[in-house]
Order: structure tokens, then C-alpha cells, then sequence
């Protein structure tokens, strides 16, 4: 992945929307560590994994070298992911068994470079929550997270849940955010994808790190509360979650 100057702008903006020193998650393959045209930006920390929707092409050198790199750079990453489970894209159970064992792999290693872990899981929510049970998982951070009848599950094990601009849309997704405690929940945008544009009007369009705002906003109005009270909490919760330094 690298990045066009149409790109670099929008993270420029989005730095401007967010005034000073913000840090921006850019999620990569390991394999693209380097060559986005942005691996020296001051502002920005990564957060790396190893989720390949495409299994029947990944190898165990393929998962080890994507380890190797991150080991290699660990310093500059803030958390491990997304890495995890996705039903939906892998109906065949070879190689469900397959991203198990990779889940697995990426699990141990956030735990020995004592590294939080980002969670994507679809239509493996059960599954996800058992593995990180058994592997005594700690610091957990589930993206975009879509079962409400585990969340009592995830807030005893100490798990947060990230929300992105699909809460304009879906009704579960916002009895999600409902339910969960502001304390526990995160902003995020996951984009290019799930542009507001796009979920609301059905008009193609790249979705960015300025509809953060937006996503902050809806949260607001599903628990009623101020638009301050979510911005200040949430991103509360990610420095700490996170680890970062804002000085």
C-alpha cells in the first residue's frame, strides 16, 4: 500500500480536524510496513497485524515473516491487528481451523511484546471470545464488534469495543453502543470503507479519518448524553488503551 498525495491531503486534514499532536492509526499488512509514504510522520503510530481474507493463499512463511516484521519494529507499534476470525469471507472449515492457529500465533505474540491487541471478528464471535479466553488475552480492543448477546462476556474479561460510522445505519450496531459502558468504548472509522455518504445516501465515496467526528456525534445522540462527554472519554480510552504519549 502506498499512499498518493490525494491521501497524504486527507491525513493532513484529518491532523488539522484534530488539532496538534493526534495520533493517527494507519492498519497494515506487515509486508507494506514501509512503503507507505508515511512510516516517518511524526504523529503517527501504527498498529500492525495479520488478517488475510484470502487463507487459502497464506502460508506459515508468509505468517512468520509478517511476525519478524513486526518484532523488527516494535517500537514504533502501538498494538498488534487487526488479526482474528472472519466466518464470512472462510466458509470452509479447513481453513477456519487454518486462521485459528494464525489467531493463535498473533495472540502470543501481542503477549510477549506485551502489545494490546485489535480484534476483527465476523460471524465468528463465539470462536473469538473462547480463543481469547484460552489464551489468556489481556488487553483486548474488538473492532467494530456486532454481538450484543456476549457483551456481558466482554466487559467481565476487561475488553473494549471500537465503533465506526456502521452505527449510522444498523440498528444492532447501535444497541451495541447503547449497551456498552461509556468506559469501554472507542472511535474509529475503519476507513477507506463505510463512508457516511455511502451508508446514508448511497453515493460512492472514500470513506476518511474526519468522520471520526461523526461517528462521536451518533454515539452522543444513542446514549443521550453531550458530544464533549463522548470525544473527551473515548479518546481517554484510547491513550490509555494504547499507551500513548500526548506530551
Amino acid at each position: 500500500m502506498v499512499f498518493n498525495q490525494k491521501e497524504i491531503d486527507l491525513l493532513n486534514a484529518a491532523y488539522q480536524v484534530f488539532v496538534g499532536r493526534t495520533h493517527i492509526f494507519q492498519i497494515f499488512k506487515p509486508s507494506e510496513w514501509q512503503n507507505t509514504g508515511i512510516e516517518n510522520w511524526v504523529q503517527t503510530e501504527y498498529i500492525v497485524g495479520l488478517i488475510d481474507r484470502d487463507y487459502e493463499v497464506t502460508t506459515e512463511g508468509k505468517v512468520k515473516r509478517g511476525c519478524d516484521i513486526i518484532v523488527k519494529n516494535k517500537e514504533r507499534i502501538v498494538a498488534i491487528g487487526e488479526t482474528g476470525l472472519d466466518y464470512w469471507y472462510t466458509k470452509e472449515r479447513e481453513w477456519q481451523e487454518k486462521q485459528k492457529q494464525w489467531f493463535i500465533q498473533l495472540i502470543d505474540l501481542a503477549k510477549e511484546l506485551n502489545k494490546p491487541l485489535i480484534i476483527h471478528s465476523r460471524e465468528a464471535f463465539e470462536d473469538t471470545i473462547e480463543i481469547l479466553e484460552n489464551q489468556d488475552a489481556k488487553k483486548v480492543m474488538l473492532h467494530m464488534w456486532g454481538d450484543r448477546k456476549l457483551l456481558n462476556k466482554i466487559l467481565e474479561n476487561g475488553y473494549y469495543i471500537s465503533m465506526n460510522t456502521i452505527i449510522l445505519r444498523s440498528k444492532g450496531y447501535r444497541k451495541v453502543v447503547r449497551d456498552c459502558p461509556l468506559e469501554r468504548l472507542m472511535l474509529e472509522t475503519d476507513a477507506p470503507w463505510l463512508s457516511p455518504k455511502k451508508l446514508m445516501d448511497g453515493i460512492g465515496a472514500r470513506n476518511d479519518p474526519t468522520s471520526i467526528k461523526i461517528v462521536a456525534e451518533k454515539v452522543a445522540d444513542i446514549k443521550k448524553i453531550s458530544f464533549n462527554e463522548v470525544w473527551q472519554k473515548c479518546g481517554e480510552n484510547a491513550i490509555n488503551f494504547f499507551d500513548l504519549d500526548m506530551s
